[in-house]
């Protein structure tokens, strides 16, 4: 989809035209995903799950494969 909006004429001559269109495209990018998490977020808690504890396992068995495979001479937990 194409979006057309007025922009200041000197903010594009100081950035150029192609980096503001990927500063724009980049902010649309965060905001999909702003919004994603936002949903996921509303779906664990009408789940009733604990997503804290969901993401400190999750980063716990992510470390200690990042051990397993860079680290083999650190202990795993």
């Amino acid at each position: 989809m194409t979006l057309q909006i007025d922009v200041w004429y000197d903010l594009v001559e100081k950035l150029g035209q192609e980096a503001l269109r990927q500063k724009v495209q980049q902010y649309l990018e965060w905001e999909k995903l702003r919004l994603a998490a936002q949903e996921i977020q509303e779906s664990a808690q009408a789940n009733g799950t604990d997503l804290s504890e969901t993401w400190r396992q999750a980063r716990s068995l992510a470390w200690d494969e990042y051990k397993k495979q860079h680290l083999p001479f650190l202990p795993t937990s």
